[in-house]
C-alpha cells in the first residue's frame, strides 16, 4: 500500500538553467502513480510561479520518497553526485511520512496560503 502526500521539492542549486530544472522535474513527475482509476491518486504537480520550486501529489510507495530518493532521483536524471544535491535541496512531506492525504492537503493549502506570492493562490488542485 502506497502512501498518498504531498511533496515539496525546491531549492535546487543555485546557477541551474531552466533546461536542468525540467529534467528534474520531469524526474520527479515519473514517481508515484502514473495510471489508476481515481485521478486523484495519479502523480501530479505544480510549480511555484518561478519555476525553482515543484509540488507533487501521488500516491508514492514509501521507498521512493524519502530524502535519499529524492536525492538519487534527481542526482541520476542531473547527472551529478547526490552529495552536490542534497545540502541543498528543501525536501518537504507535508503532515509528515505517516500523514494521511487528509492531514497532507491541509499542511499543504497552509503551506500555499502563507506563501502565496511564490505560488499565485492557495489553492490545491
Amino acid at each position: 500500500m502506497g502512501k498518498h502526500l504531498y511533496i515539496l521539492i525546491g531549492e535546487l542549486p543555485p546557477g541551474w538553467t531552466s533546461s536542468q530544472r525540467q529534467k528534474a522535474w520531469d524526474a520527479l513527475r515519473r514517481l508515484g502513480k502514473q495510471s489508476d482509476v481515481q485521478p486523484c491518486r495519479v502523480n501530479h504537480s505544480r510549480l511555484s510561479l518561478d519555476g525553482r520550486a515543484i509540488i507533487l501529489e501521488a500516491e508514492f510507495a514509501e521507498d521512493e520518497i524519502s530524502r535519499d530518493a529524492i536525492v538519487a532521483t534527481l542526482s541520476t536524471a542531473l547527472g551529478v553526485q547526490p552529495s552536490a544535491m542534497d545540502a541543498k535541496i528543501d525536501y518537504r512531506v507535508f503532515g509528515g511520512l505517516d500523514a494521511s492525504w487528509g492531514e497532507s492537503l491541509e499542511q499543504c493549502r497552509a503551506y500555499l496560503a502563507a506563501n502565496r506570492a511564490e505560488w499565485g493562490s492557495d489553492l490545491v488542485s
